[in-house]
């Protein structure tokens, strides 16, 4: 960057002794307006010096009189730029260079540091006012950012935070925002996105085709918005896929091309105030609205509001409500006049769209109009979700406004890549005792979110110039026997194998007492093993990458009959489409496995009670329930004293329910993922199955603390259908413990 040509006045003389001292201070400093912060104090207090960006932290020396140099270094720390973190104030004293003025300077890149860097943050109060202002030069320009506000981590790609290193570098000053840029009393005084029309990034409207529509790309945005049309526009992070909330038809039209039949949406309201019309707004939920973050809060409804379509978020009592926080976005609602539903930029289980090219091809066919822009996004980030539970904020979804701001771990050194599950998937890096969440990712199911996983990855460990000492990951992912896995549509877990008997398992794979003992008990699970290392014989694709195996023994007298028939074992399966129920009826079979299954080995006998194998592991001599299924449910569990009739009805991910009678939980037959239809018709059967054959009518009914999950949404129904109130909402993390 350059160096500031405008000094402050000479420093204060006087009776105390002169210093010259040095402030390096680290956290999330840069970004955030800090260098202009320091100036103006230095300013202030009369003192000489010079400020600079550094690969992680922004370096300050100061010389002036010892009693005003001390009233600096307080203020620095009591009263930082409202969007920085400081967690370290190094100071030592330096040599009297004898300077008369205080400078911004060039920054420097030091080996082997590393820099927090700022979340985007949503548009300030100044600039708001600015572009809805007819005599400012920004008015409607809708790339208008100051010091306070704008994008950050989603356009930088490299530190010390300069312009040359961000994606604003193919867009060069104008003289009139190169004024702004330069002056100290400006709140654009170094603040590297500045733009405006005549020098910066430009929106426009594109048909579905791409090509571009004349005319002001916000009106025509607006218009086709109230005509019932889906909107992609691009936003800080990615694009975002828009319509009227108020028109079901719209949201119908949205769910059915985004193949998302029955998931909340997030709505984007014009300011507090519209907010408080639709939900219940407190203290601590008005703040966030308004706050620089910006996620999607999740409210509960007020009960006299109807204006939001019912198939935004059907059959739940939250809404997931959100302010602007683009001057695209003021812009644009304000043109609507109406609430928007304003979702992620992609199609169900892939990750948003980041570049032009890239959403008018992936997003055609969901969107009637694409509003774009020309700068660079240089991270892909969604919009975070959060809920106030006992007046504080707690993060459904960590992503845009939050990521990367790290969480420090004292006393950890360690350099660590930990690298989640495969639902729900994220990262984190440790560094330097700071632990840094990445955004949200999701499952990794489909290959563009392998992509998306490795390129934010990849993004992370540069700019914090990490090499992680260790690596912790989830080690169940694999891919399987290719036909079968593409019928089934499950391209990465492994399969489960069955063989003839114990000696065929022991030839497979490392078998203990134990371990033999679950084989060849009455629950006959899928027991995990380690692998023989001699062992070839079964097929890689059934599950790579992976040290186990998924074994178990025949346990019926048609399992036996088949393996000794066929003479090899045999991939043993849900018979199901992945994420639907297994298929339990004749004809259900015949209807939902044709196309998977090239034969059908059927019977007569009924199956009053839908059950999937169950499986397990030993860990230190013991089984330990990985599923709880057949041949385990449903035997209960005695819990001692504990004589209230309850019913708990788990999360929406690999979903199960518990009642408790008696003293005794009877936890039912693993469920799964509650996303498809077919899957809540089971839980409804599953769980009525078990109420019945108990006797039981729960007194209390027990839900996860998320509202948008359709086991909230059946605890709620139960609760209202036996008169029991409120449902007990627990955060499921919390239940893990």
């Amino acid at each position: 960057m350059q160096t500031s040509s405008v000094q402050a006045t000479s420093p204060a003389r006087g009776a105390s002794a002169h210093v010259r001292r040095r402030l390096r201070v680290r956290g999330v400093v840069q970004g955030v307006g800090f260098r202009p912060f320091v100036w103006e104090l230095a300013h202030r207090h009369r003192l000489a010096g010079t400020v600079c960006n550094t690969s992680g932290s922004v370096l300050i020396e100061v010389e002036g009189a010892a009693s005003v140099v001390d009233a600096f270094a307080a203020e620095l720390r009591a009263h930082p730029p409202r969007l920085a973190r400081i967690t370290a104030v190094e100071d030592s004293e330096v040599a009297l260079r004898g300077e008369d003025g205080f400078r911004i300077v060039e920054s420097l890149t030091v080996e082997g540091e590393y820099q927090p860097v700022s979340p985007d943050a949503a548009t300030c109060v100044e600039c708001l006012a600015e572009i809805l202002d007819p005599a400012q030069r920004r008015h409607r320009y809708p790339f208008t950012n100051c010091t306070a506000c704008g994008p950050r981590f989603t356009i930088i790609e490299g530190l010390p935070y300069d312009r040359p290193r961000t994606t604003m570098r193919d867009f060069p000053m104008c003289d009139a925002c190169r004024a702004e840029y330069d002056d100290p009393a400006d709140r654009r005084f170094h603040a590297q996105p500045v733009a405006c029309a005549d020098c910066g990034p430009r929106l426009w409207l594109a048909a579905a085709d791409g090509a571009e529509v004349e005319g002001d790309a916000i009106s025509l945005a607006a218009a086709a918005l109230r005509a019932g049309e889906v909107v992609a526009l691009r936003g800080l992070g990615g694009f975002q896929l828009a319509c009227d909330a108020t028109d079901a038809a719209a949201v119908a039209r949205l769910r059915e091309r985004k193949r998302r039949p029955a998931k909340p949406f997030a709505v984007m309201v014009t300011d507090l105030a519209a907010a408080q019309e639709l939900c219940v707004v407190g203290g601590a939920e008005a703040a966030i609205l308004e706050g620089s973050a910006r996620p999607v809060l999740l409210l509960r409804r007020r009960a006299d509001s109807s204006a939001i379509a019912g198939e935004v978020a059907p059959r739940v009592a939250d809404l997931g409500l959100m302010l602007p926080y683009t001057p695209l976005h003021h812009l644009l609602l304000r043109e609507v006049g109406r609430p928007l539903v304003m979702t992620s930029g992609n199609v169900t289980e892939e990750p948003i769209a980041k570049d032009n090219g890239e959403a008018l091809e992936r997003l055609r066919g969901i969107a009637d109009r694409f509003l774009l822009h020309d700068r660079g996004i240089a991270a892909r980030y969604d919009d975070s979700v959060s809920r106030v539970v006992a007046g504080e904020e707690r993060l459904v979804r960590r992503a845009r406004g939050h990521c990367p701001l790290p969480a420090p771990l004292a006393g950890v050194d360690t350099g660590v890549l930990a690298l989640g599950a495969h639902l729900k998937n994220t990262f984190c890096v440790l560094r330097g005792g700071d632990a840094f969440v990445g955004p949200h990712i999701g499952d990794l199911d489909h290959p563009l979110t392998l992509r998306h996983q490795e390129e934010s990855l990849s993004g992370c460990l540069r700019l914090l110039g990490a090499r992680p000492e260790q690596l912790a990951c989830d080690a169940t992912d694999a891919a399987a026997v290719a036909r079968l896995r593409e019928r089934k549509r499950r391209p990465a877990k492994p399969f489960a194998v069955m063989v003839t008997d114990l000696a065929a398992a022991q030839e497979l794979c490392v078998v203990g007492g134990a371990e033999a003992a679950i084989l060849e008990g009455s629950a006959r699970p899928v027991l995990l093993l380690r692998r023989r290392a001699d062992s070839s014989a079964i097929a890689g694709e059934v599950a790579p990458r992976v040290a186990d195996l998924g074994l178990m023994l025949p346990y019926t007298p048609l399992h036996h009959l088949l393996l000794r028939e066929v003479g090899r074992p045999l991939v043993m399966t849900s018979g199901n489409v992945t994420e639907e129920p297994i298929a339990k009826d004749n004809g259900e079979a015949l209807e939902r496995l044709r196309g998977i299954a090239d034969r059908f080995l059927l019977h007569d006998r009924g199956i009053a009670a839908r059950y999937d194998d169950s499986v397990s592991r030993v860990v230190a001599g013991e089984e330990r329930l990985v599923r709880r299924a057949r041949g385990h449910c449903p035997l209960p569990a005695p819990l001692a004293g504990v004589d209230t009739g309850v019913l708990a009805l788990g999360a929406h991910l690999k979903n199960t329910f518990c009642v408790l009678r008696g003293g005794d939980a009877f936890v039912g037959p693993h469920i799964g993922d509650l996303d498809h239809p077919l899957t809540l018709r089971h839980q409804e059967e599953s769980l009525s199955g078990c109420l019945r054959l108990l006797g039981a009518r729960p007194e209390v009914v027990a839900c996860d603390l998320h509202p948008d999950y359709a086991s909230t949404a059946l605890a709620e129904r139960r609760a209202a259908e036996w008169s029991l109130g409120e449902p007990v909402r627990v955060q499921h993390h919390h239940a893990h413990v």
